[in-house]
């Protein structure tokens, strides 16, 4: 994350950088794969998008990051204000499954599956 938010702060500033440098680099240090660290990479833009903060267009925000993530942002911006020299929002909790998911429909039993006379006949 903090390697990321380098490479924000180099396109920013109008410096150059090359990604895959830096992925080949944060690869050596932590033995993942290179789609891996390019996932992490999608999940950072993800979140600062969330935030309502720039991100690196190169890496289009992956949806599906887990809630730490979020709060490990919001927590190394906290500590280093100006790593990226932009306003920043404290990170969106994300709500409880219990506040997300509706019961499902309940099925009347009288229509039988794949019955479309009786489907139809039920307004």
């Amino acid at each position: 994350m903090a390697d990321y938010l380098a490479m924000l702060a180099d396109e920013l500033a109008g410096k150059p950088y090359v990604k895959a440098r830096h992925n080949a680099l944060l690869r050596e240090r932590i033995g993942r794969s290179r789609g891996s660290v390019e996932f992490k990479y999608e999940n950072v833009s993800a979140v600062l998008e969330k935030m309502g903060m720039p991100w690196i267009a190169g890496y289009k925000p992956a949806r599906h990051y887990q809630g730490a993530i979020a709060e490990a942002i919001w927590r190394h911006l906290e500590r280093e204000p100006a790593a990226l020299d932009v306003p920043i929002a404290p990170p969106q909790r994300i709500q409880a499954p219990e506040n997300v998911f509706v019961p499902a429909p309940v099925l009347n039993p009288s229509i039988r599956e794949g019955s479309r006379s009786a489907a139809a006949a039920d307004p």
